[in-house]
């Protein structure tokens, strides 16, 4: 972890207003998931990017549509579940190609 990012962290915190546009790492931050959750979270369309073009492209998320979401109780509680969900599928379809390896 880079030294200035848990200052970063803060300034974002401590802002009394957000800024129009987000990172990714910043709306990781503000809903309390994972950098690579929110690209699950993107890919399943249940988070809108304000310019999203290919999968390679640098995201970019309107900060008052991330605020909202912070404060829905159900939005995170089914994002959660439905990350869990998507992990544990990858999960499995790596297990037999490692199983197979190690044969």
């Amino acid at each position: 972890m880079n030294p200035n990012q848990s200052a970063d962290n803060l300034d974002l915190f401590n802002c009394r207003r957000l800024p129009a546009r987000l990172t990714i790492e910043q709306v990781a931050l503000l809903l309390g998931f994972q950098v690579y959750e929110i690209l699950i979270l993107v890919r399943q369309g249940k988070i809108k990017c304000v310019n999203f073009q290919s999968r390679n492209s640098r995201k970019f998320f309107h900060g008052q549509y991330i605020l909202k979401l912070a404060e829905d109780g159900d939005f995170v509680e089914k994002a959660s579940k439905s990350v869990a969900k998507s992990v544990r599928e990858n999960n499995r379809k790596v297990e037999p190609t490692i199983q197979s390896l190690s044969v």
